[in-house]
């Protein structure tokens, strides 16, 4: 998945789309698709929450 990451990804609607496309494939048969969109908006927030500076403190 890091080769889906992008300068100021965060900000890309099409780098987030291919992140969450990644984290749908992964999750898929694993957790109910009732519960698929709660789970994906849940990963996104995280991710930025943690990777917002991202590669700005590299």
């Amino acid at each position: 998945m890091c080769q889906s990451l992008q300068l100021y990804w965060t900000k890309k609607e099409d780098a987030r789309a291919a992140i969450r496309l990644a984290v749908k494939k992964e999750l898929r048969g694993k957790v109910p698709f009732s519960e698929l969109d709660n789970l994906l908006k849940e990963v996104i927030e995280q991710a930025e929450g943690q990777y917002k500076d991202w590669p700005l403190e590299a």
